[in-house]
Order: structure tokens, then C-alpha cells, then sequence
């Protein structure tokens, strides 16, 4: 299989994160292309009445709906592309030595999706259903918060932008959280170890720091009905997570994914 194409999102005020990654792509031989990142300002006053009214039981923030929005249109660049499989990346994913090597070996075969970043915390993992090279897949059972760097296929992005679901929660739960539609219909695995990992766990300045200010929204009008239903769906979700860890009893384990790279950025961020 050729190398998927690789896409890296990044705000355009940000060309430290730019060089940052363009540095690493250089250094590992891989070619990536640069997608401008959704600005929280520029959202749409359609999309804001939609996605963010914080009256509803399920909205986003301005800056959660900014990196979907942004993630949906490297998925769109996948499909536009007619790429069965792509690599997206946020601009500040510290890059493992050994991707390319995984890349070259990767043929897809039997997933939807490949998360490469570790969160570092302890997760439940099951054992593994395939090995490329040194790096361990595993359907996991944990909700994994980040989207610094994974893996999708074309049938996934085609799923996940019918989903009623994509919008009603961050990225990377929509991606990432086994519990809950449309992450619970896609075929997920982590790698074992990680191939990437956000820059701000290894480095705490320079590149590393957000620059994504809170933009300042109007008083919550009173909802209790929508209060109430919030409340029971983070109910019914922790007893969804009770069935599923007995369902699992005995077969999952809880483990930090190590992160197959440097300690430290290879080159620092400016």
C-alpha cells in the first residue's frame, strides 16, 4: 500500500507550530500537506445557533466547534482526494522516529480508525488484534481525549459526517469515546506504543502554548429540562461504563501507552 496521505491542521497566526511540523516531516522523509485551521472568530452565525446553544443538552464551545470543523475539512480533502486512507495531524504532535517505517507497512486491513497519540494516563486495552512492525493495535475501551495524529479510512469519514452525532460532542469523543455513536460504530484501535504525543506533555513553552482565547458568550438562559437531561445522560453513560468494563472483566487491562519516540523534541519549538 503507498503512503496515505498526511495532512496537518494549522492556524494561520501560528507559523512557529508550521516550521515546527514541516521540521519533522522533513527529518522522517515524509511528505505532508498543510490544512488551514477553522478560526472559532470565523464560525458561522447558522453554526453557532446550531452546534453551541449551551440551553441544549449536547454543545460545543466556539473553540471545540473551530477543531471539528477543522478536522471535517481534512476528512473532506480525504474524500475530494479519493484516498482510501489518510493521516491527519494537529500542529503540535511531537512525531515518533518510527512512523514512517509504520506508514510503509500499513495496509488498513480490517480497521476504521488507528489512534498514534497516547494521553498518557492509564487506559483499558484489550489484547492486541494485529502487529505492524514493533507497534501494537488494540481496541481500546477507554474514552482517549486527544486528536493529535490518527489514522482514518474512507468509509469512516464517510460514517462519521452522517452522523447525527458528530456535532454533539468534541472531536475527539465523537473520534475517540467507544461508548457513545458514531465513535462506537467505527472498527478503533491504539497503537502500542504511541507514534505521536502533544507537545505541551513533553515541553512546557514555546510552540507548545495554546494561543485559542475563550470568546465570551451571552448569560445561559435558564433550562432546567435541558439541565435535567444533561444530568441523566452523564448517568446513563457511567452505568454504560459499568456493563462494558463487566463485560470486558478479565480480558481488558489498564496500561499508559509509552510514546515510541524522544524524550524531548528533537528540535526545540521557537
Amino acid at each position: 500500500m503507498p503512503l496515505p496521505p498526511v495532512l496537518y491542521i494549522n492556524r494561520d497566526s501560528r507559523e512557529d507550530r508550521r516550521r515546527f511540523m514541516e521540521e519533522q516531516f522533513a527529518r522522517l522523509g515524509i511528505p505532508a500537506r498543510r490544512i488551514s485551521a477553522v478560526e472559532a472568530e470565523g464560525l458561522s452565525q447558522a453554526d453557532l445557533e446550531r452546534y453551541c446553544d449551551r440551553t441544549q443538552v449536547h454543545f460545543l464551545s466556539r473553540s471545540q466547534l473551530a477543531c471539528t470543523r477543522s478536522h471535517v475539512r481534512c476528512w473532506q480533502d480525504l474524500l475530494d482526494a479519493g484516498a482510501e486512507w489518510g493521516l491527519v495531524l494537529e500542529d503540535d504532535a511531537v512525531l515518533s522516529p518510527k512512523l514512517r517505517s509504520f506508514l510503509d507497512l500499513f495496509d488498513g486491513t480490517g480497521f476504521d480508525l488507528v489512534q498514534l497519540e497516547t494521553i498518557t494516563s492509564p487506559v483499558s486495552v484489550l489484547a492486541p488484534v494485529a502487529t505492524i512492525g514493533l507497534v501494537r493495535l488494540r481496541p481500546f475501551r477507554t474514552e482517549l481525549r486527544g486528536t493529535a495524529g490518527y489514522l482514518i479510512a474512507r468509509p469512516a469519514i464517510a460514517r462519521l459526517l452522517a452522523s447525527p452525532g458528530l456535532f454533539t460532542q468534541p472531536a475527539d469523543y465523537a473520534l475517540f469515546r467507544p461508548l457513545t455513536r458514531p465513535a462506537s460504530e467505527l472498527r478503533a484501535v491504539l497503537a502500542d506504543p504511541a507514534l505521536c504525543i502533544q507537545l505541551n506533555k513533553l515541553d512546557a513553552g514555546g510552540a507548545s502554548q495554546g494561543d485559542v482565547k475563550p470568546v465570551r458568550s451571552a448569560p445561559i438562559r435558564t433550562a432546567p429540562l435541558a439541565s435535567l437531561r444533561r444530568r441523566l445522560f452523564r448517568i446513563g453513560l457511567g452505568l454504560r461504563a459499568l456493563g462494558d468494563e463487566a463485560r470486558y472483566l478479565g480480558r481488558a487491562e489498564r496500561i499508559a501507552i509509552p510514546f515510541d519516540g524522544p524524550i524531548a523534541p528533537a528540535s526545540g519549538p521557537s
